[in-house]
């Protein structure tokens, strides 16, 4: 399992079992496969957990694998766990989960508009 990188150390702790054994986002492999999926247009949701970060995980959206890589190598640290998802399709069935305008001030949206 080649890695092309690796992450900036934190507090860690043996008890947690760290293993070469483990898939990596790292491994040349895994970032390939998230290379081709945007260059399929694919739309992806990295998921990103802190490692004994005691908080909620970050998500982000990515329509571009050098702002992918940039995020990882600037704001991941070793041990923390990215979990990526396509949500491509999730868009261009046009099943909204939910849908609405901003209101002003007075509680109206616009009617038409340019989007």
């Amino acid at each position: 399992m080649p890695l092309k990188f690796t992450f900036k150390p934190q507090l860690s702790s043996n008890n947690d079992e760290w293993s070469m054994s483990n898939s990596a986002i790292s491994e040349e492999s895994i970032l390939n496969k998230v290379k081709n999926a945007f260059e399929e247009g694919k739309l992806l949701v990295a998921e990103h957990w802190y490692y004994r970060g005691s908080r909620s995980p970050n998500r982000l959206v990515f329509d571009d694998y050098n702002a992918f890589e940039d995020y990882l190598k600037t704001n991941a640290y070793a041990g923390d766990s990215i979990h990526v998802f396509d949500i491509t399709e999730s868009l261009l069935d046009g099943k909204q989960f939910v849908y609405g305008k901003c209101p002003n001030e007075s509680g109206e949206t616009p009617t038409k508009g340019a989007y």
